[in-house]
């Protein structure tokens, strides 16, 4: 019986895969403390939070030990996690841009008493994005943006900034179109690189 990493360790990685495929825990272990620093970092790249990426790196070996028994692994384990890691990263960060449009559209809706269902951390994340998106609008554009989400109407804002009506709703108008292209484009940066083969694994 196999029970040393240095006997897992010169074993090919099919061969591996067969050990854990027949509930062998020891085999699983040697295969988290190989590959699951890398997978964290790889995580780590593209979500930018230690705790995300740790939930990914649990995700993603647990469904491996849950379905090895109907796994077909004919690529190595190590192209086989990757894998795994970039699909789950990809729902991960799609989640994200979801989460972050639809607080575009409670913005255009501009509902004050809206509750979010989510917890601080997720709104906060959220409104982060919103914010870094905010800097690359006109000043006054970024004035608006804020007032609108500090509840105020457009004729509110118009009366504190002087300015017509019609052009506080053009402004506000197309900064969330802007925010709409801005996030489309920075999941889809996120998406290329995942798909590009960009890879920490090899």
């Amino acid at each position: 019986m196999l029970n040393t990493h240095k006997e897992y360790k010169e074993m090919d990685e099919l061969h591996l895969f067969w050990c854990i495929r027949n509930g062998d825990h020891a085999a699983f272990t040697y295969l988290y403390a190989k590959y699951a620093p890398i997978i964290s970092a790889f995580s780590m790249r593209y979500l930018r939070d230690a705790s995300e990426a740790e939930d990914a790196v649990q995700h993603i070996f647990m469904k491996l030990w849950e379905k090895r028994e109907t796994l077909s692994v004919t690529q190595s384990l190590k192209d086989y996690l990757y894998t795994s890691a970039k699909n789950y990263l990809l729902n991960r960060i799609r989640s994200k841009v979801t989460a972050s449009l639809k607080q575009m559209e409670i913005m255009e809706r501009h509902s004050r008493h809206y509750q979010s269902p989510e917890d601080d951390l997720e709104r906060m994340e959220r409104e982060k994005h919103i914010e870094l998106a905010t800097l690359s609008l006109s000043e006054t554009k970024q004035t608006i943006v804020a007032m609108r989400r500090d509840g105020l109407s457009n004729k509110e804002i118009s009366q504190k900034l002087n300015m017509p009506e019609n052009t506080v709703k053009t402004y506000y108008a197309q900064s969330l179109k802007f925010f709409r292209e801005y996030f489309k484009k920075y999941v889809l940066v996120i998406i290329s690189f995942l798909l590009g083969g960009v890879s920490l694994l090899k």
